[in-house]
């Protein structure tokens, strides 16, 4: 990998060994993926829907956080 810079490589590289947990949750009858942020919301990552609204509503855009329901081995339960 060849990389131009002008930020320190540690600095770059940051979080990049960190272990990344990801959660699908269904919401308006199509599955998200979402990285968790605490126990209750989460960033979304992808859509996976075959109705274009969705992809359309800014509500459910990549970045966005949503709240959810975890699992309940998440949650302690």
């Amino acid at each position: 990998m060849l990389l131009y810079t002008p930020l320190p490589l540690e600095q770059v590289l940051e979080g990049y060994d960190k272990e990344r947990r990801f959660q699908e949750i269904e919401c308006q009858g199509a599955k998200i993926l979402v990285e968790p942020i605490d126990l209750t919301r989460g960033r979304i990552l992808r859509i996976f829907a075959t109705d274009p609204r969705m992809y359309l509503n800014p509500q459910y855009e990549p970045g966005s956080m949503v709240e959810f329901v975890p699992y309940p081995e998440e949650a302690g339960i």
